[in-house]
This record gives C-alpha cells, sequence and structure tokens, in this order.
C-alpha cells in the first residue's frame, strides 16, 4: 500500500474518532436555577391582615377582616404555623401590638387593652377619633397616632398619644404634628421615629428625666414616606414611593439618598441588622416582597407561592421572617 493510501485511511479514521468523541461528550447548555419559592407555612382562611404583632419567638397576633368584613384577631403560639381566633370587634380595627405574650393593645375606632392574653378587653377612655398605628414607646408606654383634618385652617395634622401600663389610661397631653406622619419604628426606651406626606420626618428622644423631646427632621425630598427603621440610636432609615429610599447615620442631621433597583412603592421595612433586610414593595397594586443584604442598594424578590399579595411582615428576635398575604396565606422565613 502506497504512502498516499495509507494517509487516506489515518485521516478517515481520525475523522470516525473525532465524531465518536464528539457524541460521546456533548456540550450540555448552563441553564440559571429558578428563584427558590417561599412555601406556604400556614393559612387563616377569609382574613386580609391590617397588622401583626411577634411579642416573643413563637406568638404572634394578627389583626385584620375576614370575608365578610368582621374584624378578627387570630393568635399563634407556635410561630405562625397554626393559628385560632382569638377575639372579634364590632368596630373597624387598625392596630396590634403586644409588648408581651400576654400583655397588649388593638386599636382603631375602638381601643382596648389586655393583660391575659386577649381573653379579654379593657375598653380604654380617651380617644374620639380613629388610631391608625400603635408604637411601643418604652416599657410602660405606648404611642398612639390619630391622623386629622383641620377644616378650618385647611389642613392635615397628625396627634400622637401615649398609653400609660402603669396606670391604663391616657394623659391628658400629646403631641401635634403638622401633616401626615402614619408610619413610624422604634428602638424601645431610646428613640422613636415617624414619617409621612412630603417626606416629613419627626423624632422622640426619651432624655435623661424619663420623657420624651420631640423634634421635627425633615428630609430634603417629598415623596410620600411609608415605613420607617430604626437600627439604632443614630441610624434611621426611611422609605416610601417611586423607590424611595433614605438613610441616615446622624439622628436625621442629613440624609443620603439610596439608588437601587426598586421602582415600585415601599409599604414596609424591617431590618435585623444593618445589612440585612425585608421590604414590602408595591407594584402595581401587588405586595412583593424582597431582601437586602448590603443595606438597600441591591434588593432580591422573594417568591411567594401563587399569585398572592404580602401585606404585613415581622421578624422575632431569632431574625425569623413572618409575612401574611391579602389570601390568608402565612409565609415563614428562618
Amino acid at each position: 500500500m502506497n504512502i498516499s493510501k495509507i494517509g487516506c485511511i489515518l485521516m478517515l479514521l481520525s475523522g470516525a474518532f473525532a465524531c465518536s468523541k464528539s457524541q460521546e461528550t456533548p456540550i450540555t447548555p448552563v441553564i440559571p436555577a429558578p428563584n427558590p419559592t417561599i412555601p406556604i407555612s400556614a393559612n387563616i382562611p377569609n382574613f386580609t391582615v391590617k397588622s401583626i404583632s411577634f411579642p416573643s419567638d413563637n406568638i404572634v397576633y394578627a389583626l385584620g377582616n375576614n370575608a365578610a368584613g368582621s374584624n378578627l384577631l387570630y393568635k399563634s403560639s407556635d410561630g405562625g404555623k397554626t393559628w385560632v381566633n382569638n377575639s372579634s370587634f364590632n368596630q373597624t380595627m387598625n392596630a396590634v401590638y403586644f409588648m408581651s405574650d400576654a400583655k397588649g393593645l388593638v386599636a382603631g375606632n375602638y381601643f382596648g387593652a389586655s393583660t391575659n392574653a386577649a381573653s379579654s378587653w379593657q375598653s380604654i377612655a380617651g380617644l374620639s377619633e380613629t388610631v391608625v398605628a400603635i408604637t411601643p414607646a418604652k416599657t410602660q408606654e405606648a404611642f398612639l397616632t390619630k391622623l386629622l383634618f383641620d377644616n378650618t385652617h385647611g389642613r392635615k395634622y397628625t396627634e400622637i398619644y401615649s398609653f400609660d401600663w402603669a396606670s391604663m389610661n391616657l394623659p391628658a397631653g400629646y403631641i401635634t404634628l403638622d401633616g401626615y406622619l402614619k408610619a413610624s419604628h422604634s428602638l424601645e426606651n431610646k428613640v422613636v421615629v415617624f414619617a409621612g406626606e412630603g417626606g416629613k420626618v419627626a423624632k422622640a428622644v426619651l432624655n435623661s428625666t424619663g420623657t420624651w423631646d420631640w423634634a421635627f427632621i425633615h428630609t430634603t425630598q417629598s415623596n410620600t414616606l411609608q415605613t420607617v427603621a430604626v437600627l439604632s440610636e443614630q441610624n434611621f432609615i426611611v422609605a416610601g414611593t417611586a423607590g424611595t429610599f433614605l438613610k441616615t447615620t446622624n439622628a436625621g442631621i442629613s440624609w443620603t439618598p439610596v439608588v437601587s433597583t426598586i421602582t415600585g412603592d415601599f409599604q414596609k421595612i424591617r431590618f435585623i441588622n444593618s445589612s440585612t433586610g425585608y421590604a414590602i414593595i408595591s407594584n402595581n397594586g401587588k405586595g412583593e416582597v424582597y431582601k437586602t443584604s448590603d443595606g438597600g442598594v441591591e434588593w432580591t424578590k422573594q417568591n411567594p407561592v401563587g399569585n398572592d399579595s404580602i401585606l404585613d411582615l415581622t421578624i422575632n428576635s431569632k431574625g425569623k421572617l413572618v409575612m401574611i398575604g391579602s389570601l390568608g396565606n402565612v409565609y415563614l422565613v428562618n
């Protein structure tokens, strides 16, 4: 056999081997992993939540309405896995806050206090208008927020009452703030921050005499602020419409806007520490949950099962997140 024929045979064998090799090790395209979904941990049938309170690692209270519009309070004793209907109210209710497993407040058109885990309620007189929010202030005190309108002068204003647990009544005095400041959060026994329309912010700082010093600490922007997170006596975060997200590290003397990919409205933010936090973002009327691990610059969407709209969330002392959606679904995240 001449050299040219041998060369041809070798080329054919080489080609056959190459084809065989190609078939044995096909190229597989890289498929990105899907975003993990958050499974439903429980369900409160026909329930739309307005406010939740997490007084301890296992006890959770949820206030809201059923399909018939009745105002109900549900309680979970296992961190949100199972729920029982604890109380019913004839009036419109907006907020719940429990400072311990047994000791709590509910408010709306009715204001009541309980010292026996909501087995019974004591009506507290002294508020003729609707309370929209309850904010813990110090060990024996909570703030109650009312949004009012002055028809004579044509202006909005906010009244903040102080409820005293020791005497179980409302002191006569209250603080009047200009504009609607519905959002609030506290570092209990130290500072409480309120925020609202027109980028307005106010703070109450506990002084050495055990009373509160009040001050306005306005931001430099005009979007409505809908949520607050107080991380320390100097570090506050406020957020609101159109992706507005502002930080201060000097108790409100100056504010730094944080630019992120969020374009929807921040409905609520809660932070475990200065870096890790969760937010409810309203996109086209639907409440979606996002998580940040860098203090609010980058946000990752969390995915509840189904087409649920998240209405409220809270974090317990161990960093466990509880969320409740418009379908009555409860989601637990460690």
